[in-house]
């Protein structure tokens, strides 16, 4: 324990250089008046204060500030909350400690200076090192060491801190891992020739790593040189030091009568200084070393003073020491009674030394608790703004997005509606190119019909005038020779010369040739009323309400033929139906398709037979008319329906007959009419006939 209050006012001395570094650091970067200069001064000069008399200390502070009101700077009021902490430190006012430092935080937090949290965390190292706290100690030296590690503008706080690390890992037992930081506060002070006091320091802690480590030898080299340059600046203080150390190895060697001589000189220059902790230090371990040489009168005397001594500064763990050497040689000297006290007393002094810690740790947690509230309160704070700002980000952001889509989008309906208007466009011209091509297409459908008709008027025409050719002519022949007779007998008159047998003869060939000529005639005038008969059956027909089967059964009942033997066999069957339409018409349709068998078909038939079947579609009806005639050619079939074209010529027929029936069907009837190659004899033909029916019942609906 000694050594470690040994360590704090070694640090405490290391701190009075340090505290005058770090002020003149903010001196020179802070542009301060020399009014403020002097004030930095006034504060470095404080800080001896603080181990003499921390009462006095607490005091001087708290005039300074009064004092010097209005007039300090952030560093200043820094710098005196340091001071202030170490005094209520060095009295052992723990939680006021602990609340003076942290009230550097808020200074910290606002200028977000790293060197302010490091002289923090320092200082806590120091303080929870001062209440025998290790762990703590060392905990807060490194998350101190952390804030220069990479920093290299504070290099002696830094080597100070590290030599801080390095002796409270020693007193933990990781002794190992206390070298490096040691040797770095060794070499920096090497660099520094003048500073010989520190550099005594780093030899004496390194010293007491490698008797930690059970290398002597190390250890006594270190200490001696240590020894050497406290002897030759007359470091006479910082002496006791090494002579207690020494002692130290000089017992572990069994060499007791130096290690009495170096420890007795030890407290003697202890006591001359007033240092309580060093001497109890030293006297324990002298202690040690009577009862191993079995001085037991020195032994009992020595424990006697340091348990004495040790009540009134109440140092209860020096005492627990004391007792517990105590126990050992009452229970040597077999007075267990003693032994036993001893023992109780033991227990009580660590009963003291945990209450202790258990004050300074609770000190310690409420200080902490009122900061992390401090802090919860400003952290709260501060993600309130961050959501805030998080929340107009955010906003920002969604109108920015909104707009990026929305700019996104017209783009996209600009290029759509670009890819339409081409599109259009390309429609547009196919839709031109189309109704061009269609009013191509329809012109050449007026100019194909325009020939049709053309072609079919030129037919007709054709048709018509060979067969009005052929009477007329014949009929021109006869009156041409009519009037040559007529010519002949003016002559004859004329000349006197007519005789009764040219009268005769002439008579008998101009009743002959008129004859003829009107035979002919007849028969143009007959063949020109067939031909005005078409137009007039189709601009005359009118319609009329009619049973389709009942009529088809009546018209073929009345129908005459000039040859009976040869009068077909015809059935009509179907659906019957009342419909409205041109029953004359029809009828007419009906005769030329029967007419046509006979004239065409039958010639070779020996028992004719004509089928007319009658089916109900939809919107339309069909006649089916059926023969066992010979049939049709098929190479024939696409000009039965020509006017004038005939197979028969010769026999009266005029081949108008078929043509008649398809324009009668198609023009008048607006229907359709096809023939129908047969799988066996005869001829088919179909007709089809757009008229709205009723259907009455079925007459022999086996067609």
């Amino acid at each position: 324990m000694s050594a470690f209050y040994y360590f704090l006012k070694i640090s405490l001395l290391c701190i009075v250089s340090f505290f005058c570094a770090h002020l003149n650091a903010f001196s020179d970067n802070e542009n301060i008046t020399p009014e403020q200069k002097l004030i930095s001064e006034k504060i470095t000069k404080l800080t001896k204060k603080l181990a003499k008399s921390p009462q006095k200390a607490l005091i001087a502070i708290k005039q300074f500030r009064e004092s010097h009101s209005g007039k300090l700077t952030s560093t200043h009021n820094i710098s005196l909350l340091e001071r202030e902490a170490w005094a209520h430190m060095y009295s052992n006012n723990y939680s006021a400690a602990l609340a003076t430092i942290n009230k550097i935080n808020p200074i910290a937090t606002a200028e977000d200076n790293n060197y302010f949290f490091f002289i923090i965390d320092s200082f806590k190292g120091m303080l929870y090192g001062h209440m025998d706290e290790g762990q703590e100690a060392l905990k807060y030296h490194l998350k101190a060491y952390e804030y220069l590690k990479k920093d290299n503008s504070h290099p002696k706080a830094k080597a100070i801190n590290e030599n801080n690390i390095g002796y409270t890992s020693v007193q933990l037992g990781f002794c190992q891992e206390a070298i490096p930081y040691l040797d770095n506060f060794k070499n920096y002070f090497l660099a520094e020739p003048e500073k010989q006091r520190r550099l005594a320091i780093a030899y004496n802690n390194l010293g007491e790593a490698y008797f930690c480590l059970k290398n002597y030898q190390k250890a006594y080299l270190l200490h001696q040189q240590s020894l050497d340059i406290r002897q030759r600046n007359k470091l006479e203080f910082h002496a006791s030091y090494s002579y207690h150390n020494l002692a130290l190895i000089f017992h572990v060697r069994k060499e007791y009568d130096k290690a009495k001589e170096y420890l007795l000189k030890a407290i003697k220059i202890r006591e001359k200084s007033n240092f309580k902790n060093g001497v109890f230090e030293s006297q324990l371990a002298l202690a040690h070393v009577y009862s191993e040489t079995n001085e037991v009168q020195l032994l009992a005397n020595m424990l006697e003073l340091i348990i004495s001594n040790a009540q009134k500064a109440e140092k209860y763990k020096t005492l627990a020491a004391a007792y517990k050497i105590q126990q050992t040689l009452f229970q040597k000297q077999k007075d267990f009674e003693k032994a036993l006290t001893a023992a109780i007393n033991y227990q009580e002094s660590l009963t003291h030394v945990q209450h202790r810690k258990t004050d300074s740790h609770l000190a310690s947690y409420i200080t902490d608790l009122s900061t992390v509230t401090k802090d919860l309160n400003i952290l709260a704070l501060q993600k309130s703004n961050e959501i805030q700002a998080l929340t107009i980000k955010n906003e920002q952001q969604r109108a920015y997005i909104i707009l990026t889509a929305g700019f996104i989008i017209v783009i996209i309906l600009l290029i759509f509606l670009r890819i339409l208007q081409r599109k259009k466009k390309n429609i547009q011209t196919v839709n031109q190119n189309l109704s061009n091509t269609l009013d191509k297409l329809k012109d050449a459908q007026n100019k194909l019909i325009e020939t049709e008709k053309m072609s079919a008027l030129t037919t007709l025409v054709t048709g018509m005038a060979h067969q009005v050719n052929t009477p007329l002519g014949i009929g021109v022949t006869a009156v041409s020779h009519i009037k040559q007779l007529v010519d002949n007998f003016t002559q004859a008159v004329s000349s006197g010369q007519i005789k009764k047998s040219t009268m005769e003869s002439m008579l008998n060939e101009l009743e002959q040739g008129s004859q003829l000529a009107l035979d002919n005639m007849e028969r143009a005038a007959k063949l020109i009323d067939q031909f005005k008969k078409i137009s007039v059956e189709l601009e005359c027909a009118t319609q009329e309400q009619f049973k389709l089967v009942s009529f088809l059964i009546n018209i073929t009942e009345k129908m005459t033929f000039v040859n009976a033997g040869k009068k077909p066999i015809i059935n009509i069957s179907g659906d019957e139906l009342l419909l409205t339409g041109y029953s004359m018409s029809l009828e007419k349709v009906i005769y030329h398709l029967i007419q046509n068998s006979m004239d065409h078909g039958f010639t070779k038939t020996k028992k004719p037979k004509i089928d007319i079947c009658v089916y109900k579609k939809t919107n339309s009806i069909e006649i089916l008319f059926k023969d066992n005639g010979s049939g049709i050619n098929s190479d024939l079939i696409g000009k039965i329906f020509d006017p004038f074209y005939t197979t028969n010529i010769g026999n009266k027929n005029v081949g108008i007959g078929l043509s008649i029936v398809y324009n009668l069907v198609v023009q008048l009837m607006k229907g359709t009419i096809s023939y129908e190659p047969s799988e066996g004899k005869g001829s088919n033909f179909r007709i089809v006939l757009p008229i709205n029916t009723n259907e009455l019942s079925s007459i022999n609906n086996s067609c």
